[in-house]
């Protein structure tokens, strides 16, 4: 691909379309365009591995959120999500609520009624074939962005490889099943106490 443009243009088609293809993805603009288009697409189930899931340059984006929630406000859909670490709360706290992934979820119904579960793993992460952290995320069981490298963003994506998306997801639930979850309470308890003294 030669542009973003015309990266953007092809992945928003073979997305839509269900198309299999192996898009390789490096940097923060490439990492936006593929996450916008797996929410979207996604009909009822995303997984989400990462380090905090919490940085300005693509989790705290009108673009990045815009397209979670809109996923989320599919009737039945549902968001499992592993940290291996919980951000700062200050932090989260302190964040421009416009821009703030926690914030949008823990204002979504999807929150309220259980759709959205978020667990820590104290430390773990997932690793690839050289040891190193990985992070990734996959939808419906049959797409998926693989994060080798963390740090550039390097990664591979496809909208439609159900062997690949399997095999992170069996991962995914093998790890899940014994973490803590994460009350988004415990982030914005203040908020709590000023809405109830309203």
């Amino acid at each position: 691909m030669e542009n973003l443009k015309e990266y953007s243009i092809a992945v928003k088609n073979f997305a839509a379309n269900g198309i299999p293809y192996l898009f390789h993805n490096k940097g923060n603009e490439h990492a936006l365009i593929i996450f916008e288009n797996l929410f979207i697409n996604a009909k009822s189930e995303i997984r989400i591995a990462a380090n905090m899931l919490y940085n300005d340059e693509v989790v705290n984006t009108k673009t990045y959120i815009d397209a979670m929630r809109y996923f989320l406000d599919r009737r039945n859909s549902r968001l499992l999500i592993i940290i291996t670490n919980r951000p700062p709360v200050i932090a989260v706290k302190g964040h421009d609520k416009e821009t703030s992934f926690y914030w949008m979820l823990y204002n979504h119904p999807a929150y309220k009624n259980g759709r959205v579960v978020i667990k820590e793993g104290a430390g773990y992460y997932f690793r690839g074939d050289g040891g190193q952290q990985v992070n990734f995320c996959t939808c419906d069981s049959k797409m998926y962005r693989y994060e080798s490298d963390i740090y550039q963003r390097k990664a591979e994506a496809n909208f439609n490889d159900e062997y690949e998306t399997i095999k992170l997801e069996n991962k995914f639930n093998e790890v899940y099943k014994s973490l803590q979850e994460v009350r988004l309470e415990d982030f914005f308890e203040e908020e709590i106490e000023k809405n109830e003294r309203a």
